[in-house]
């Protein structure tokens, strides 16, 4: 009886037990409760930019000092060489070796009217009340301070959503394009062929403050390029261009027979600029 009660508890003590002290932690461990997980907050960094209507720049008082611009985003690393795009493959003016504004002595040509296609409106030069935009390959672009403004506001609004909307060229003067139309009349060959891509001097919208051409600063290589309009910039245009008073000047088959220029955008928001623009907008309604 004695051997028995030996082994007895020889058997309790390795093998009993530990299967209780198992059987113990199996049972607290299926009653603990399971820690909380970290809970994560979505933060919208996209602002409400409201439709409803468009802010009249006539409503800014002339005596208002224009806020700071926003420099747009660098396009690339600027201590290697830039590509310029081939105005015979883009349909572009070749803008970057120009200076702007022009010399206040400046003499501003008088062109003749135009009658056959391609049709290009005649445009008064005007140089007053301009306000830089920001900087393109270290040439400063600008705006009629109504244009100015509603392009600023434009500009933020697409940053707000990620849309990095930059000023390729504004304001240019008569003489500086024909610089360009002369260039262009090279590379074409005639002086037909060349204004289907570029306007003649004194038929240019950027003589008016009032156009601008711009890019996607997150897509370089599209600047001046037909591809402009596969960019998120230009789709961001397409919606909400208008809430600022801007259109596209030369959308696909236009009735003036210039070539589609996806980039280049006039400003229509205020009286001023609706005169200026009047024929056009009239031949293309």
């Amino acid at each position: 009886t004695t051997t028995n009660m030996k082994s007895f508890i020889s058997a309790f003590r390795y093998f009993i037990i530990p299967i209780i002290v198992v059987m113990g932690v199996s049972i607290y461990l299926g009653f603990k409760q399971p820690a909380e997980l970290p809970t994560t907050a979505t933060i919208s960094t996209s602002p409400s930019v409201s439709s409803t209507s468009l802010i009249s720049p006539a409503s800014i008082p002339k005596n208002t000092l224009t806020p700071p611009l926003q420099r747009p985003y660098p396009l690339a690393n600027t201590s290697k060489a830039l590509p310029v795009p081939s105005p015979m493959v883009t349909g572009a003016d070749d803008i970057y070796s120009l200076s702007s504004p022009p010399p206040k002595n400046h003499t501003v040509l008088s062109p003749p009217n135009q009658t056959e296609i391609p049709f290009h409106i005649k445009y008064e030069e005007n140089a007053n009340d301009l306000v830089e935009i920001g900087i393109f390959y270290e040439r400063k672009a600008y705006l009629n301070r109504e244009a100015a403004e509603m392009f600023k506001q434009m500009q933020l609004a697409a940053q707000q959503e990620g849309i990095e909307i930059i000023p390729v060229s504004g304001f240019r003067s008569v003489a500086d394009q024909k610089k360009l139309f002369e260039r262009q009349i090279q590379r074409q060959g005639s002086k037909k062929a060349a204004s289907k891509l570029s306007a003649p001097p004194g038929f240019s919208e950027h003589h008016t403050g009032y156009a601008l051409d711009v890019g996607d600063g997150k897509s370089p290589n599209t600047v001046l390029k037909l591809t402009f309009d596969s960019t998120e910039a230009y789709r961001w245009l397409e919606v909400h261009a208008a809430q600022y008073g801007f259109e596209l000047s030369f959308p696909k088959n236009n009735f003036q027979g210039v070539s589609y220029e996806p980039w280049h955008w006039r400003f229509v928001g205020s009286a001023t600029a609706q005169e200026i623009f009047r024929v056009a907008k009239t031949q293309r309604q």
